[in-house]
């Protein structure tokens, strides 16, 4: 079932990053890869292409709170979702996915926050 979504995903846990990669390559997505909020930040001034992204909020909320705000006033139609632990949603995102969440669950919000409207 491919899609070619292009997929901007940030996680600092690399075992977690190689996980949603594999399972988002299993599932037809093309994810960009990043360790750290400021990479993934550069790589998106830089203009790389990306259908949606995929931010991890650290416990201290550094990472996401101040990363989806910077990425919606850059581009303000790119989706936004964020994977935390943290019991609070992101302000600045589309969905909040709390960790640990099964990957099923991720695709469903790709899906929900990717949705052009008038499709179903």
């Amino acid at each position: 079932m491919p899609n070619d979504l292009q997929v901007l995903l940030m996680e600092t846990s690399s075992y977690a990053l190689l996980a949603l990669k594999d399972f988002l390559t299993s599932r037809g997505y093309v994810p960009c890869c990043y360790s750290s909020g400021r990479d993934a930040w550069e790589a998106l001034q830089s203009g790389v292409a990306c259908d949606v992204a995929i931010i991890y909020r650290g416990w201290d909320g550094s990472e996401d709170n101040s990363l989806a705000k910077r990425v919606k006033e850059l581009r303000p139609d790119l989706p936004v979702i964020s994977t935390t632990t943290e019991s609070t949603p992101t302000e600045a995102a589309d969905a909040t996915l709390y960790k640990p969440f099964p990957f099923q669950e991720l695709e469903k919000a790709i899906q929900r926050v990717t949705r052009k409207p008038g499709n179903s």
